[in-house]
């Protein structure tokens, strides 16, 4: 991440002279470090994300938005409240800049100017794409966080070895795998299902426990959310799936 060099600051003796770009340097870290963090959470590269509020408790035309915050080209906005009816038109969101209250201040060749940006978005009354983004095109971040378990479908053949039967659940966007699973007649042992797609949209391999050997067993994860073992495995092993966890998409 970007940083700022102190090292060559020696108190009372040489001081950094702050200029714009360096401002513009911590700045640029601040917002690179939110930014990367929101995708990381959310899985969206583009388009106004909700992170929360904006909820709108109005009917029909009439819009009654709350408050909120939301994610948009690599920043985040604090939204305002929002009240208004749509005829002909709709609800737009558009950035808007004030400055704080003691705005404008004095510089060194003693003029004033406005420096203490205040930028957030807000809702208004428009035509549908006069603005960064019409409300009803923004999607909305929902961690996928569930504490109840669900038990995994096992085809071809493969059964439950043990008590608690395989299941699977949500913590955090991340999904967490249990139980001891009989081999089956094929390599497969759970078909497509939605709430096991990995996060990056690709294959990808996570690693299991042959307990009739004690061996680690690499099983794949396809992009429809399937699970199979890798590779040629006996089938006619137990395989332990406790503790896999990988991060799944929002």
């Amino acid at each position: 991440m970007k940083k700022v060099d102190t090292s060559n600051i020696i108190e009372f003796v040489r001081q950094l002279g702050a200029t714009g770009v360096t401002l513009d340097h911590i700045i640029s870290a601040v917002q690179e470090t939110t930014d990367s963090i929101v995708r990381a959470l959310t899985g969206n590269a583009g388009g106004v994300i909700v992170l929360y509020g904006c909820v709108n408790s109005g009917s029909g035309a009439n819009y009654i938005i709350s408050a909120g915050a939301v994610w948009y080209n690599g920043e985040i906005f604090l939204v305002d409240a929002f009240t208004g009816t749509t005829g002909g038109t709709t609800i737009v969101l558009s950035i808007v800049t004030t400055y704080d209250v003691g705005d404008p201040v004095k510089y060194s060749n003693n003029q004033n100017y406005y420096t203490h940006a205040i930028r957030k978005i807000a809702f208004s009354v428009s035509a549908s794409g006069s603005g960064i983004s019409d409300f009803s095109a923004v999607t909305r971040y929902s961690p996928q966080t569930s504490s109840n378990w669900t038990n995994l479908v096992l085809v071809n053949s493969w059964s439950s070895a043990a008590d608690p039967v395989p299941q699977y659940r949500l913590i955090n966007g991340m999904v967490e795998l249990s139980g001891l699973i009989l081999g089956g007649s094929a390599a497969t042992f759970v078909n497509a299902t939605p709430g096991l797609i990995p996060f990056s949209n690709s294959q990808m391999e996570v690693t299991g426990v042959d307990t009739t050997t004690s061996t680690p067993i690499p099983i794949l994860i396809d992009t429809d959310g399937s699970l199979r073992l890798a590779g040629i495995p006996n089938l006619t092993h137990v395989f332990d799936l406790n503790g896999i966890r990988y991060r799944v998409q929002a």
